[in-house]
This record gives structure tokens, C-alpha cells and sequence, in this order.
């Protein structure tokens, strides 16, 4: 990974690494931005190649928490096992004390005449064709909008405390900021902001009285 487009810089130790987290690698409503997750698995990959001088095999992420600018994401490198040809690394990623992204990896290259690649490439559409996901933080919960109405529905957050409000104005602003959006995935957002005002609706509502006769 020779070419980065994001700003990885090193240190005077070999094994860390930092990235300024600025708003042209961020995603997110405007009002909250994050830096966005693949930045944050390409820029540990490129510190584990710089730091043992071999190239990715492969490598997984757990996302942990969001950095937001003007934060700076340090990135600490592990190679526990680092064998002839090949060497097994990790990377956590933290601002400050808090760690927003751990990754693991392999890394080398054998000689041989059989290297290659054997699958072929998904037919993935360009970046920015599906549009950035919908990322709400209302009274404590800051994340996709799907995970929050999944939640509502197997009651693992309390809805009395989300204000309908705030859901709308962060809505609209996505809306309003993203206006190249497929009309499809701004209509299934709308569908999942309906169904949370929905299921919070009914807990608002008194309980129905039974009549005491027939």
C-alpha cells in the first residue's frame, strides 16, 4: 500500500503510528461526523505493512467506537509471530484511551510459481452509489438507524427517553445533505423513523380500561 489518500504519519517509535482524523475522510450527518471505517482498516493496514515490510494476505476489523475530527486516531502495532515468510500482526487503533478499532492480520509473501489470484472480484458497485448510511445519536444511542428500530422492537433500549424530534431534524438533514441518495434507500429510512415513532407511540398511550360490566 504505497499511494494513501488519508494522512498516516509515523513516529520516533517504529511500532506506532498516528492519523489526524479530518472531515474530508469522515461520513456521518454533518453534525456528527465519524471517520469512516474502511479509513480506519486501510490506515492499520498500511501501518502493519510499513512496520514489517511485507504485504497484506488478509486481515479483519472489529469496530469498537467512532473518531471524530479533529481527534487523532494512534494506531499501535504487535507482530507476536513473525516467521520465514510470513508474519501474523495486530493493530489497535484508540484516541486517547478510548480504542475505536482493533484489527488482525497476515502478512508475506511465499515464493513459488503458483502465486496468483485465485477468486474473482465481486461486481461491487462504485463507492457513493448506495449513499452513506443514516447514523442517528438521540438520548445516548448514536448509530445506524436500523440497529436503533431492531432494538425498539426487542425493547433492548427505552423509547420514552428517544425524542421523535430530534430522530425527525437529524432525518431531514440527512435527506437534505444527501440529495444524490437513491429514492429507494431514503424510503426505507423513512419507513424505519415511522416505525420508531410508532412503537414509542404506544407506550405514550394509556393502557386501554376494561369495563367493569359487559
Amino acid at each position: 500500500m504505497d499511494k494513501l489518500f488519508f494522512d498516516l504519519q509515523s513516529t520516533h517509535n517504529p511500532h506506532r503510528w498516528y492519523l489526524p482524523v479530518e472531515p474530508r475522510i469522515c461520513v456521518g450527518p454533518p453534525a456528527s461526523p465519524f471517520m469512516f471505517g474502511g479509513v480506519g482498516l486501510a490506515s492499520a493496514v498500511a501501518a502493519m505493512e510499513r512496520t514489517s515490510g511485507r504485504p497484506l494476505i488478509w486481515a479483519t476489523a472489529q469496530y469498537l467506537s467512532f473518531a471524530k475530527p479533529p481527534s487523532v486516531v494512534d494506531l499501535d502495532v504487535w507482530t507476536p509471530v513473525q516467521g520465514k515468510y510470513n508474519s501474523q500482526a495486530r493493530v489497535i487503533g484508540h484516541v486517547d484511551d478510548k480504542e475505536i478499532i482493533t484489527v488482525n492480520a497476515a502478512l508475506g509473501a511465499r515464493p513459488s510459481e503458483l502465486s496468483g489470484q485465485w477468486a474473482d472480484k465481486p461486481d461491487a458497485p462504485p463507492p457513493g452509489d448506495d449513499g452513506q448510511p443514516l447514523i442517528v445519536d438521540v438520548a445516548g444511542f448514536e448509530g445506524p438507524l436500523d440497529l436503533l428500530l431492531e432494538m425498539a422492537r426487542s425493547q433492548k433500549v427505552d423509547l420514552t427517553r428517544i425524542s421523535v424530534l430530534a430522530l425527525a431534524e437529524q432525518y431531514l438533514a440527512f435527506i437534505a445533505a444527501a440529495r444524490r441518495l437513491k429514492l429507494e434507500l431514503a424510503a426505507d429510512y423513512l419507513v424505519m423513523a415511522a416505525w420508531l415513532t410508532y412503537l414509542k407511540s404506544r407506550l405514550l398511550l394509556p393502557p386501554p380500561h376494561e369495563d367493569d360490566e359487559p
